[in-house]
């Protein structure tokens, strides 16, 4: 059935081909030659010559389809045909020739670009960062960091779609969201986000891009990524260390010094309750336990003031044995009832240590912040006053600081 279509097709193209109006070109002019021809010799003589007309259509229309041939091949990029090209010094040599000078052009600039982009990845092989260059979404050229920083060869990464990059579907839409303005507006794009190696595990990258050409991405868009996973952790310890206590992992002085300022300023709408707390007899544990017993309890009695305290109160230590906890929009009778739970835990607290046990107390300021003091620095005197009077009156006590 194939085959019959095929010949179907061929027979309706047929009389629409080159081939076909050179062959009947010749018949019609070897049959008007013969029919005009009065002798029988001369009648022959015009037939041979109308044969030879169509033969000589016949190689034409060879030379023709043979230079069609070559033709779809280099417009194909197919395998090259072992038939040479048609030669001669008429029209369809010369067509042959000009055809021929096209194609090693071609190749000539093939080879000088393939050349240019292998110069251009040695250059970027000597980059310290990972460049990368995409184009319509594909990876179209990366450099050998990228390819240390992905964990990928070169030859698997070509090619690819840039969405390979990033952990999830949402991650890159996210990032193509926000780089698709800044490269139609400013051409350039920074950003630092969560990638993908490919093995699957995330990294922390910095990622810069500028477009090709500014304000059109669709040119091809040159990316400098960095590994900055270390750098991140590094940058993150250090604010979390600006804010927290080494020891216990509580909050620090300074983060409770701002958390007390941004309270007070909006205590007149926002009430709140503050306790101020100092361990009884913490000495006597550094001087027979040593100051690894004294940390051990230090850390113990932190873990102890969280368990208690709810989720929205902020407990800190203030250096020492001296702890504080924030209670935002506490009532007072709930930050009285909140205070004598903790002195209670403290108390209940022994420390095991070399053979010995070792318990302290906790001595509490409690006070109830409305508007009624006009500086952090008011509070904290008003809260070490009570502190103060909790201890003269037999420690292990709460004590209201007070009014103002």
């Amino acid at each position: 059935m194939t085959f019959h279509r095929e010949l179907r097709t061929a027979l309706r193209q047929w009389p629409t081909s080159l081939k076909f109006k050179i062959v009947a070109m010749a018949l019609i002019s070897a049959v008007v030659l013969a029919s005009t021809l009065a002798s029988t010799t001369a009648h022959w003589m015009g037939l041979v010559a109308a044969a030879m007309s169509v033969l000589l259509a016949g190689w034409m229309t060879r030379r023709i389809s043979v230079l069609r041939r070559r033709t779809e091949e280099l417009l194909h990029e197919s395998t090259r045909s072992p038939i040479d090209w048609p030669a001669g010094q008429d029209e369809i040599g010369e067509l042959s020739r000009a055809i021929q000078h096209v194609d090693a052009q071609r190749q000539r600039q093939r080879i000088e670009t393939q050349a240019l982009v292998h110069r251009l990845e040695a250059v970027l092989d000597h980059a310290e960062v990972g460049i990368l260059l995409s184009r319509n979404s594909r990876i179209e050229l990366v450099s050998q960091h990228f390819c240390d920083i992905f964990q990928c060869e070169r030859q698997d990464a070509l090619g690819q779609p840039t969405r390979s990059l990033y952990p999830s579907d949402d991650a890159y839409e996210a990032l193509s969201e926000k780089a698709r303005p800044a490269f139609t507006t400013v051409g350039v794009f920074d950003v630092e986000l969560e990638l993908a190696r490919r093995t699957g595990e995330r990294f922390w990258a910095k990622m810069r891009g500028r477009a090709v050409v500014a304000g059109d991405p669709s040119q091809g868009t040159i990316w400098i990524i960095e590994d900055v996973t270390q750098a991140r952790e590094h940058r993150e310890q250090l604010a979390w260390s600006a804010h927290h206590d080494s020891l216990t992992g509580l909050a620090n002085r300074a983060a409770f010094d701002e958390l007390l300022a941004r309270e007070t300023a909006l205590s007149s709408q926002a009430p709140f309750c503050a306790l101020f707390i100092d361990l009884d007899k913490f000495k006597q544990v550094n001087d027979s336990g040593g100051h690894a017993a004294g940390d051990a309890l230090l850390r113990d009695i932190a873990h102890q003031l969280v368990a208690v305290v709810r989720r929205s109160d902020t407990v800190a230590r203030l250096g020492g044995d001296e702890f504080a906890v924030m209670l935002s929009g506490c009532p007072l009778p709930r930050a009285q009832a909140l205070a004598e739970k903790l002195r209670a835990a403290v108390a209940s607290y022994r420390l095991e240590w070399n053979g010995s046990r070792h318990s302290v107390g906790a001595s509490i300021g409690l006070v109830h912040v409305h508007g009624n003091f006009a500086t952090p620095a008011e509070v904290l005197k008003a809260a070490d006053e009570a502190c103060y009077a909790a201890k003269r009156s037999g420690r292990d006590r709460v004590e209201l600081a007070a009014a103002c």
